[in-house]
């Protein structure tokens, strides 16, 4: 008798702990208070987060954000793997795979999103790269496929190198502007959307192609001008390599060749010679640039450069 009240007094008390937990899942970890990657699970599952063999979170189903703090000292690409968790059991099959470099802290403006969806055609996501230049007083929020679709993150001017994580997969961009407005009930005045911009002299869709030959896309957002379709801006960046060998460019996190623009092909655009210098167009913001020994892989010199409007900037590459 007393075993008996025993267990239903347990029971009880699992119950007011968590009235959410259905019988088939298992208590999920309480996220962190800071981080450096940010869960969206629209997945409709409980989820296990791995860090290439360590276990590091039990997610819940959940589709509000949740916060993880996975410590990367020195800013390695980090492979990270999503199970399901079905019947109290974490599945063998990886259901998404994502491979990023997460900050080093734990600040908001160097926060990494990922979002699960609940899509079983591709579990390989890639990176999407967001910068905001300064110069306006205006945020932005990002949504995919739609201005009803999923939002991806929101934007403050100067913050850039915002990465997400996205399925493989064709997709079109919906930048909706705002402004702080403590009358209003939601505390934004809404000024309007930008969903279209012009390449090659027509009016198109914002799109954003993500597969294995372009796993990772920088995307440099737009001011709202309220005055229809957005032009592409661009500067000019040349690089010179002063070292005695060849090096590696990374601009943002991801090879220069995937963020320069260019009708030719840029394949191994990224590598310079030594003593060689390329001349690059890249989309105006802030960039990171680091060089990194084509040998060794070692970090060899980086630089911070801010690209204008026709602008032209150069970089020479000395060495440590």
């Amino acid at each position: 008798m007393k075993k008996l009240i025993l267990m239903l007094v347990m029971g009880l008390f699992v119950i007011s702990c968590d009235e959410t937990i259905g019988p088939d899942e298992i208590v999920p970890d309480e996220q962190d208070s800071t981080g450096n990657l940010l869960i969206m699970n629209d997945s409709g599952s409980q989820l296990a987060l791995y860090a290439g063999e360590d276990q590091v979170k039990i997610i819940p189903n959940s589709s509000e954000d949740y916060l993880v703090k996975i410590p990367n000292p020195s800013n390695a690409t980090m492979d990270l793997m999503i199970y399901k968790v079905t019947s109290g059991e974490i599945e063998s099959d990886v259901y998404k795979r994502w491979n990023v470099i997460l900050a080093s802290d734990y600040e908001l403006e160097h926060r990494s999103t990922w979002h699960v969806t609940g899509s079983i055609e591709e579990n390989t996501s890639g990176t999407l790269s967001f910068s905001y230049v300064g110069g306006t007083d205006y945020n932005v929020d990002i949504f995919l496929n739609g201005q009803t679709g999923a939002k991806l993150i929101s934007l403050g001017p100067g913050q850039s190198g915002r990465q997400v994580g996205v399925d493989y997969g064709n997709y079109t961009l919906h930048y909706r502007y705002w402004n702080s407005d403590q009358n209003s009930p939601d505390g934004m005045e809404i000024l309007g959307w930008t969903e279209t911009e012009m390449v090659l002299d027509s009016e198109v869709n914002i799109f954003a192609i993500l597969n294995a030959q372009r796993p990772e896309i920088f995307i440099q957002l737009p001011h709202w001008t309220g005055e229809g379709p957005i032009e592409n801006q661009y500067g000019n960046l040349t690089i010179i390599n002063s070292v005695a060998e060849p090096v590696s460019v990374y601009a943002g996190g991801v090879l220069i060749e995937q963020v320069m623009y260019t009708d030719e092909p840029t394949d191994n655009m990224s590598t310079i010679a030594s003593g060689d210098m390329v001349n690059y167009v890249l989309p105006i913001g802030e960039y990171t640039l680091i060089a990194r020994s084509l040998m060794y892989g070692t970090q060899l010199a980086y630089a911070t450069v801010t690209i204008e409007v026709d602008g032209f900037v150069s970089w020479e590459i000395l060495g440590n």
